[in-house]
This record gives structure tokens, sequence and C-alpha cells, in this order.
């Protein structure tokens, strides 16, 4: 080849570079470049927390406040009980019917009852209470229950007036030692009730009744409380009852004596 085709050529491959060279690679982008492209959905993801965490967390923390709240429920509504008795004790009067005495006096002598019961009238309460964080004890009869046993005894006398034209040697039935002067059934029927309230004060159940609703207040959320309390109240009461009828025998007379009474809520402490 002539001295200029081959200078030609020279310079040429000085270009290109050795034959069969591959090109050199391109500059590779920077790593920050390539994951600056993927920091917003990064960020995105982190900035929207999942539902059921956050959730969660919000309930346990407010678990503390709804506690607290319904304890102080329950220790307000103690609390309300304890001042509704006390009110009924202050406004309630003394008995002044001399049989109505006698017979809480002879039921207190036969039942294990260390301490003696005040007995008061009340025209609050339909039914007897008793309540027991007094001293002495206080047994609250209802009012209208007593002067309907004494209009009984009034009108009975009333019908039985004629008894003076009886044969000699026949009675008409009555007992001096009934209260308002009522009848044997009514006597006995009275006897029973004020029986089954003495057994409450000599069973202390007022005692058992403040322990299962402080229980009651520590944990309000636990459904086992409610159901012992409830069922506390229930055994008390129906054991009560097995004293009374057990003392006096007259099943009859006891269950006539708690019909006349009008259904009442059970008061608190008592």
């Amino acid at each position: 080849l002539p001295a200029a085709d081959r200078s030609t050529i020279d310079s040429i491959s000085d270009t290109l570079g050795p034959a069969g060279a591959t090109p050199p690679p391109a500059p590779a982008a920077p790593r920050h470049a390539a994951a600056a492209g993927h920091a917003p959905v990064t960020a995105a993801r982190a900035a929207t927390p999942s539902f059921w965490p956050t959730a969660w967390a919000t309930i346990a923390g407010r678990l503390p406040l709804a506690w607290l709240a319904l304890s102080i429920l329950c220790a307000l509504r103690l609390l309300r009980g304890w001042i509704d008795g006390r009110r009924l004790i202050a406004s309630a009067r003394p008995v002044r019917d001399v049989h109505t005495l006698q017979l809480v006096e002879a039921e207190t002598r036969r039942q294990p009852v260390s301490r003696p019961v005040r007995c008061l009238l009340s025209e609050q309460v339909h039914s007897p209470v008793v309540w027991s964080w007094s001293r002495p004890p206080s047994l609250v009869l209802p009012a209208r229950a007593i002067r309907s046993v004494h209009a009984g005894g009034s009108a009975e006398r009333a019908v039985n007036s004629g008894a003076d034209n009886l044969p000699d040697g026949e009675s008409d039935g009555k007992s001096d030692g009934e209260p308002g002067g009522a009848s044997d059934a009514e006597s006995d029927g009275w006897t029973s009730v004020i029986a089954h309230e003495l057994a409450h004060v000599h069973r202390r159940d007022h005692a058992s009744s403040l322990l299962a609703e402080l229980i009651l207040a520590l944990q309000p959320w636990n459904p086992l409380a409610w159901w012992a309390r409830r069922r506390l109240a229930m055994l008390a009461e129906e054991a009560c009852d097995d004293w009374a009828v057990w003392r006096r025998d007259d099943r009859a007379a006891f269950a006539h004596r708690l019909l006349s009474f009008s259904p009442a809520h059970d008061m608190l402490l008592s």
C-alpha cells in the first residue's frame, strides 16, 4: 500500500482501538441516586401504620380509665345506700304498740341474738327491713302494714262483738298477746317475719353484703363478682326463710304475711 494509505489506516485503528475489543461500559449511576428514586414510596409506607396495632394500643390505654370510672360508680352506689339507710333510721319513729314490742322482745329471746333490737316504724318502707349498722340494730316495720293489722283486728272485734252471748265454757278464740288485736294466723305471720329479720342480725349478713359490694367495686368488669353478689343475697334470704319457718313451723301463715307486703328493692348493706 502507499505510505499515505497506510498512515490513514493506522490513524483509524488507533481511534477504534484494537480489533475485537468491546467498547468501555457506560458509567454506573450513583447508589444514592437509585435510593432517592425509591425514597418517597418507603417513607409513605412508614408514615401509614397498620390499623389493628393502633386500635389495640388505644383500647389498652383507655382500659384503666374505664376500670376506674366503673369502680367510682360502684363506690358511689355503695355510699348512696349507706346514706339512704342512715336517713331511713333518722326519719323512722319508735313503735308504740305494746303487743308488737312484746312480739319482737319474745322473738329476740328465742334467737341467739346477743344485742337488743330497736323496733321502728316508717312510711318509706313497704316490707320489714333490718339495719345492722346502728347500735343497737334497728328493725324497721312498714307503718301501713301495722295499720292494716290494727284495722283488721278492730273489724274482727266488731264482727265478734256478740261473743258475750256465748255459752259458758266457750271462748271467742282470740289471744291477748296478738299485735294490735290481730288473729292467730296474723300473729304467727308477724312472728315469722320478725324471726326472718332477726336471723339477718344473727347471721351478720350486713358484713357479707358489704364484702360483696367492695369486691364488686374493685372488679366491676368481672361477671363473677356480679353473680356472686346476687347469689349471696339470695342464699341469705333463703337461709333466713328456713330459720323463720323452722322456728315457727307455720309456713302458711308466713307465706300469707309475705304476700301482704308490697314488693320493694332490698336496701343496700341492711
